[in-house]
């Protein structure tokens, strides 16, 4: 049961008054409310001041209302699946009455640099909502900023002044693109999202009432089409049918084929395990929630991925590495060894970074180096999106795309395909 208890620490002549808050389940957390008290005037078995003095019933008032306002945000945030910690605790000690941060005690004079608003707008994601479900943002979203603030302070040592929120414009836009493109070697999508993030803050600072560029709205990100590599299902046949002598190349080759029938991030795709399955209604399903999105999704687990399974007593393979971003770059190795052995060495049109220039490179490459561990959650997209017994919905359910239009981006299909495909139908009619 959650319990709040208020309570002071030392005999002071203004003693700080601590929140202590405990829910079970690991949940034991203490902060200071901001109210301070007498000793003379408190009581610490009741968690209350004493006396009748309009400061006394005040503070009290004051306790009463936080009492009330954590029990309720508790509620409300334990079913969101929000995580109780002391950052939770002190937002809501702050937010109910409407004080201002450290951060913002600090800041005396308006911010009308790009970089220095960028860096408060980092500083501030634990603050911000998550796509209206949780306070807070993902690690990957928090370090796509971080990364992005560090390009800018670079960009602005290579241009030799510093942008302020109102140099942004389509003459900022060119030059940065070219910086990152001819100094920073990145990629054209990866650009164009950076671009799409600055404007972001932007805007989020005109909101803020700060004074931005008139013309920020005319500033666009891009994405640039790049070929999509995907496994067909007979190159999976002949992948699942090499054998290998090498542990963890076998490991490799049957996460790989699992994987394109599972649909999933390598980042959830090697931490699943046979504790994830569950029966509904006959069908054994893997439940996961997306580590990149914190989507909830159901998938039902395929014919061949139970051929896999069954060869290896039920079990899935190992992953690795004991940490995700070692056991995903040790995978993204070995599948390339798996499809080479394999035979998938067909010229295929892609893009390969050429170690060299450190720039990509878009040309005609074996088959087999431009795997990675990606072309499992796109095989199965495409793959499927290619059955027409298979709605386009019954597979976002599982890849867990929002929209349609995200999906058909995805495996580079536009709205003209569902016309075809519809002809199609009707000439077998």
């Amino acid at each position: 049961m959650a319990t709040v208890k208020f309570s002071i620490q030392s005999n002071k002549r203004e003693s700080q008054i601590y929140c202590r808050f405990s829910a079970g389940r690991g949940i034991y957390l203490k902060k200071r409310t901001g109210f301070t008290v007498n000793p003379e005037q408190w009581d610490q078995k009741l968690g209350q001041a004493k006396g009748r003095d309009a400061k006394v019933k005040a503070l009290n008032t004051n306790l009463t209302r936080l009492d009330e306002r954590i029990f309720t945000q508790f509620n409300k945030d334990i079913s969101n699946g929000i995580e109780i910690d002391s950052k939770w605790l002190s937002y809501v000690i702050d937010d109910e009455f409407k004080r201002r941060t450290e951060q913002e005690e600090k800041e005396v004079k308006p911010i009308d640099g790009l970089v220095e608003y960028c860096s408060k707008f980092l500083a501030d994601l634990d603050n911000r909502s998550d796509g209206g479900k949780r306070r807070g943002v993902s690690k990957g979203t928090k370090q796509k900023y971080t990364t992005l603030v560090k390009k800018l302070r670079a960009f602005d040592k290579y241009m030799g002044k510093a942008y302020s929120l109102k140099a942004v414009d389509l003459d900022f836009k060119s030059a940065f693109i070219k910086f990152l493109s001819a100094e920073e070697k990145i990629s054209d999508n990866t650009i164009g999202r950076y671009v799409r993030v600055v404007k972001t803050i932007v805007l989020d600072a005109r909101k803020h009432g700060l004074e931005v560029n008139p013309r920020i709205d005319d500033i666009k990100g891009f994405t640039v089409e790049t070929p999509k590599v995907v496994l067909s299902f007979q190159e999976i046949d002949q992948i699942r049918n090499k054998h290998f002598e090498r542990k963890v190349l076998q490991d490799a080759r049957d996460w790989l084929v699992i994987g394109c029938f599972l649909g999933q991030r390598v980042s959830d795709l090697l931490r699943i395990n046979t504790r994830m399955i569950i029966e509904v209604d006959g069908i054994d399903m893997i439940e996961l929630q997306q580590v990149k999105t914190k989507e909830r999704v159901s998938i039902p687990i395929h014919p061949k991925v139970r051929e896999v399974l069954a060869l290896r007593g039920g079990e899935f393979p190992d992953s690795f590495a004991r940490s995700m971003g070692s056991a995903s770059t040790l995978f993204n190795l070995y599948i390339k060894e798996v499809c080479r052995e394999a035979g998938i060495n067909q010229l295929e049109h892609g893009k390969l970074k050429n170690e060299d220039t450190g720039r990509y490179e878009e040309d005609k490459y074996e088959k087999f180096k431009l795997v990675s561990s990606h072309i499992c959650r796109r095989s199965f997209a495409t793959n499927f999106y290619a059955q027409r017994e298979y709605p386009t919905p019954m597979l976002m359910a599982v890849t867990g795309h929002k929209t349609e239009k995200m999906f058909l981006e995805y495996i580079g299909k536009d709205r003209d395909d569902y016309s075809l495909q519809l002809g199609k139908m009707w000439a077998n009619q």
